[in-house]
């Protein structure tokens, strides 16, 4: 009687999805760092001696090697496993700040960078899918979550302690994040999932126990096993995210998601938020500015949870593409305006950008800069799911490379009105095809939604 009534417990959940989160602090601190970096480092001719020229190279190293390595960290996690190739990613990323602490050339820096774009890859790919396979759904959704805001506390902190001391100093500073992380990280449990997968069902069953607090799991097991059974029956080749209906599904979702949350220009909107703040002019300093927004962004990440927890994904997800392709627009319309229309006063209107950036930023973290990292592992079955989440994670490296070269030369040929008008519209574009392409995950398990894909009609 005793077994029936014993309830699951999510505290050691939580603490997991804590620590494997430490990861992503060091993502976003890395993926911000040549904005705070490049002007110290081809300031100092003694040091250093660096061009601009060869700086600029910093943020197109990452992507290339990101893209490169994706098959290798999807062959990773089903070799062995998603704990170990996590433990990778923080070693990668030492690495990377080691190299930062004893750079004295260009090639020092390139080979950093190489470094974290590889760390990127793996956390894109095995992240994800660790905390959708650990997580009950409920869980499942307030872990993605904070993950998404640890990310952004790294961009705070990237600005922060990039402003205030050398190259060098903040690489020691730095390097601790992913330290602390792998000593965390390394008493963690592997996924159930994967254990099943390798046969060791007896290591599944007792980290199903960890995991839920529970002492008879037998039910929660069997069911997971039989899920996990079901999905190997699939062969698990490339082939199959494009021939089998549900993993198709999945991955046009998936292709959607990423792709909408690009052309929404939240990557370029961060990167270059001071330019658009000294190019607006207004009361505010574009430093002043551009801290708010950072500070902004961690804010909403955590009113937006609230948000998705009372509307689901798909609705969320609409609402905010909708909302911040009218804040995109009204940016766009203002820039328009000061670059064409000189004999208009827009003199009262000069806070008009940031109010919009403000909007923005609060529609874009709803569910544009969360639930496109966050879904995807939840939606492919398991024989696939890593292939999936690698060729995700390549459509995401080429696309920021695209956007941020495709930023920069239609602000400086057209104007600054017009990528925001292009991002505005991409937005109110995938408002309507998020309708017919984006699944409800809310609530639901990882072999539910395996149910809903293979029905005929996306739910």
């Amino acid at each position: 009687m005793q077994k029936k009534v014993e309830k699951e417990k999510p505290w050691a959940q939580i603490f997991a999805v804590f620590t494997v989160s430490l990861s992503s602090i060091s993502i976003f601190i890395f993926l911000s760092w040549p904005s705070t970096s490049i002007k110290k480092l081809t300031a100092d001719k003694v040091s250093y001696n660096i061009s601009d020229e060869e700086a600029s190279y910093f943020t197109v190293v990452p992507p290339v090697a990101s893209i490169l390595i994706s098959p290798v960290i999807s062959k990773l996690n089903d070799q062995i496993g998603r704990k170990y190739t996590i433990l990778t990613i923080g070693v990668l990323q030492i690495i990377s700040w080691v190299l930062i602490i004893f750079a004295k050339s260009i090639w020092m820096f390139y080979l950093s960078r190489c470094f974290y774009g590889m760390a990127e890859s793996g956390f894109y790919t095995s992240v994800p899918l660790y905390i959708a396979e650990i997580c009950a759904p409920k869980i499942r959704e307030t872990g993605g979550n904070f993950m998404m805001f640890v990310m952004y506390l790294g961009l705070i902190l990237s600005n922060a302690v990039g402003s205030s001391y050398t190259i060098r100093e903040e690489a020691f500073i730095f390097v601790c994040f992913p330290v602390l992380f792998v000593v965390i990280f390394m008493f963690m449990p592997e996924s159930p999932t994967y254990l099943i997968m390798i046969n060791k069902d007896e290591e599944a069953r007792n980290t199903l126990k960890w995991l839920t607090m529970q002492s008879d799991v037998e039910e929660d097991f069997t069911s997971l096993k039989n899920s996990v059974h079901a999905d190997m029956l699939e062969s698990g080749t490339w082939t199959d995210l494009f021939c089998i209906t549900s993993n198709r599904k999945a991955l046009c979702a998936g292709v959607f998601l990423r792709l909408s949350q690009q052309l929404a220009g939240l990557g370029t909107f961060c990167a270059y938020t001071q330019v658009i703040f000294e190019k607006a002019g207004g009361n505010l300093s574009p430093t002043l500015a551009s801290s708010i927004i950072t500070g902004c962004l961690c804010i909403f990440i955590v009113t937006g949870f609230f948000v998705l927890d009372a509307l689901g994904r798909k609705k969320t997800y609409i609402t905010s593409t909708f909302f911040s392709g009218v804040s995109l627009l009204v940016i766009s319309i203002y820039f328009f305006l000061d670059e064409h229309a000189s004999t208009l006063d827009l003199t009262k209107f000069t806070m008009l950008p940031f109010i919009a950036s403000i909007s923005y930023t609060f529609f874009v973290t709803m569910g544009l800069a969360t639930l496109p990292v966050i879904m995807p592992g939840e939606l492919f079955s398991t024989s696939i799911k890593t292939k999936g989440l690698a060729l995700l994670n390549i459509e995401y490296a080429f696309c920021l490379c695209f956007m941020t070269k495709l930023f920069y030369e239609l602000k400086n040929r057209v104007g600054m009105f017009c990528p925001f008008l292009l991002f505005g519209v991409s937005c109110l574009v995938a408002t309507v095809v998020s309708f017919f392409v984006v699944p409800e995950t809310k609530g639901k398990t990882l072999e539910e939604i395996q149910q809903d894909l293979r029905r005929k009609n996306v739910q």
